[in-house]
């Protein structure tokens, strides 16, 4: 269990952002995803150095040199891998294997169930310290449902939590959204204030 994995079960992603697989050839079933069109593929992926580190495994160490480094990883077998730990030894097992795992796209009723949540929520985003209200129409769109436990497919409200984009851009391994140019707008249209501007301007109006 290296510090990778730790962080997803942390964060509640362990089981919905993983796979557990057991084929010893190096490859491993891929669903690429664009929009809402998934592409099944088989490719070999990279040994995860985080994890060779977790394990001291033959000795590899971060610390090394990157050439060290990748030959280790180029030199990695998945087959001897498990003739000497076996194929349990992580031990939070995800829900999915590599075959049956369901793509992680949108559902054909997820647009509705958001716009129905962020009306009966008043339009506001829900993090702590944001509370931005984006009920007027040309602001709507700034208002995103992010999926807690990052399953698109699951739209139980309990996992659907309305955040501004800036909010939205902020979370876990949602870095991406950085490029999305409505951000900028956003932005721009509401820029951020230091906490000890709001705290006088509070005071002010005291």
């Amino acid at each position: 269990m290296c510090g990778t994995l730790n962080k997803m079960i942390d964060k509640g992603r362990f089981q919905t952002r993983y796979v557990v697989a057991t084929r010893d050839d190096g490859k491993f079933s891929i669903q690429r995803i664009r929009g809402d069109f998934v592409t099944k593929t088989e490719e070999k992926l990279d040994i995860c150095q985080l994890c060779l580190d977790e394990l001291h495994y033959k000795s590899f160490s971060l610390g090394m040199n990157r050439d060290l480094r990748m030959k280790a990883v180029r030199d990695f077998s998945v087959k001897a891998f498990f003739e000497e730990y076996g194929k349990s030894c992580v031990w939070a097992t995800p829900k999915f294997d590599d075959v049956h795992a369901p793509a992680n796209v949108y559902s054909p009723q997820f647009y509705r169930i958001a716009k129905s949540l962020k009306e009966k929520r008043g339009y506001r985003c829900e993090q702590i310290d944001c509370g931005i209200d984006l009920s007027e129409p040309t602001n709507q769109r700034f208002l995103h449902a992010h999926h807690v436990n990052a399953d698109k497919s699951d739209n139980h409200p309990r996992n659907i939590k309305l955040l501004c984009i800036r909010c939205h851009a902020s979370e876990f391994q949602h870095s991406h959204m950085k490029d999305n140019p409505d951000l900028a707008i956003f932005c721009a249209r509401y820029p951020l204030r230091l906490k000890s501007q709001e705290s006088s301007r509070r005071k002010l109006r005291l």
